[in-house]
């Protein structure tokens, strides 16, 4: 466990050089730096869609499966992941071609030019790989291969996005500071990151990843009953875990669509990469705890189950609590590391930092809602918590700019843990908010 935290930190400070390598490229043009997290982070959700919560079915099934010796079905649900991505994959790189002749052709007519769309509205392309990277990660997670899982999840992209801007840097010095400069930097890294992730799983799970290649196979043996529970269940984790990057990010486009400075997109940017250092660290082991959550609860030892709560929590405490109290001390610090116009943000900061660390000590209440059967409740808290956010983000932002997007998130946080606290109470039989 120490080896995957110290991974998980690793992790963290590359993405966070990245960051701090992009924003200083981009130093007289933090509107890019918001756009860019902006097209990113939709590219993220939109690879969730085409995958249909496949990559997160895998941690119910798939793991399952392989801790049972079921092989024949785990060949067979990885089988049906690849068929049903392909088809999507394709279905959606169609209607981009589709898009990109229409806007195309509205640039030629001289209506709409094409440099005057969003960067966003480029890096749509990226999510079939994006996906691909996704799934990938899942299934060395499921197959336990934990530090893959954790290099190809949270190393791997930005370390290449780092690599790729330091030789831009000190040896090819190809100037990144227009819309067309970065779609290609992005290109080139969505790119190799996909290519690697798929590499790894035929290197890592053979006897898996290439029988799951023969798309004409017909499994006959668990016919259509099978797949279709695995669609079901695929669908129902989706919405939970869409709604959840929604939220995360619901702020920042609220931000981007109605502040009238355009760097504040970019500092809103900073912050939630900055925030969200706190909370990948703190919600790390409860995610390595996933895929043993169903198969804890379908043998009904909620004992094994209690402890293993107790003691990430307690972890999870005291990892959290001591960054959380760095950063608030030391903001104007930290934040300058993007540049000086990041500096005066630091109000904002220190909010989201806060709540950062209490949606870190009440994650575990969702994680078993989500894995253990009660995905539809989950899908209808997670909803609600979506709607609050927006709800209370839109005014707050408008009155009181990055401090208000900061309070509306912590607004639907605080509903969040009471809603999942009480559904795991209630269902499972465990106290997920305890220490000991």
């Amino acid at each position: 466990m120490a080896p995957l935290m110290v991974l998980t930190i690793f992790s963290r400070l590359i993405k966070y050089t990245f960051h701090i390598l992009l924003a200083r490229t981009l130093s007289d043009r933090i509107d890019l730096y918001g756009d860019f997290s902006i097209g990113l982070y939709t590219a993220q959700i939109l690879a969730g869609v085409l995958l249909f919560g496949s990559s997160l079915s895998a941690l119910t099934f798939l793991s399952k499966y392989i801790n049972l010796g079921k092989m024949n079905l785990a060949i067979s649900f990885v089988r049906w992941n690849f068929r049903g991505i392909a088809g999507t994959f394709f279905i959606f790189l169609f209607v981009y071609c589709l898009f990109v002749i229409s806007i195309t052709g509205l640039h030629l007519f001289q209506i709409h030019a094409l440099e005057e769309h969003k960067l966003v509205v480029y890096m749509l392309c990226f999510a079939p790989f994006i996906a691909l990277g996704i799934l990938a990660t899942s299934f060395l997670l499921c197959t336990h291969h934990f530090f893959c899982y954790k290099f190809t999840q949270s190393i791997a992209f930005y370390l290449l996005g780092a690599l790729i801007l330091l030789l831009n840097i000190y040896f090819f010095k190809f100037p990144i500071a227009t819309t067309e400069s970065l779609y290609v930097f992005s290109f080139i890294l969505v790119g190799v990151f996909a290519f690697m992730c798929v590499c790894l799983i035929f290197l890592k799970i053979p006897n898996i990843a290439v029988p799951g290649c023969n798309f004409f196979s017909i499994d006959i043996k668990y016919g259509f009953v099978k797949h279709s529970s695995w669609l079901k269940t695929s669908l129902n984790l989706l919405v939970p875990q869409l709604l959840f990057q929604l939220l995360i990010n619901s702020n920042l486009y609220t931000v981007g669509f109605l502040s009238t400075d355009k760097t504040n997109t970019g500092k809103y940017a900073a912050i939630i990469t900055l925030g969200v250092i706190l909370y990948v660290l703190g919600t790390t082991l409860c995610n390595l705890l996933a895929p043993d959550i169903s198969t804890l609860v379908a043998k009904r030892k909620v004992g094994v189950l209690q402890k293993s709560i107790n003691k990430t929590n307690l972890i999870n405490l005291l990892m959290s609590l001591p960054l959380t109290i760095v950063f608030c001390s030391f903001p104007k610090e930290i934040l300058g590391t993007f540049g000086k116009s990041y500096v005066g943000v630091d109000t904002p900061f220190r909010i989201y930092c806060v709540i950062m660390l209490f949606r870190v000590l009440t994650y575990f209440p969702k994680v078993i809602a989500q894995f253990s059967n009660n995905e539809k409740i989950a899908t209808r808290i997670g909803a609600l918590e979506l709607c609050i956010t927006i709800a209370s983000g839109i005014p707050l932002i408008y009155f009181f700019g990055l401090i208000g997007a900061a309070l509306s998130l912590g607004i639907a946080s605080i509903f969040d843990a009471v809603a999942f606290t009480r559904i795991v109470r209630k269902k499972v039989g465990v106290k997920p908010l305890t220490f000991v």
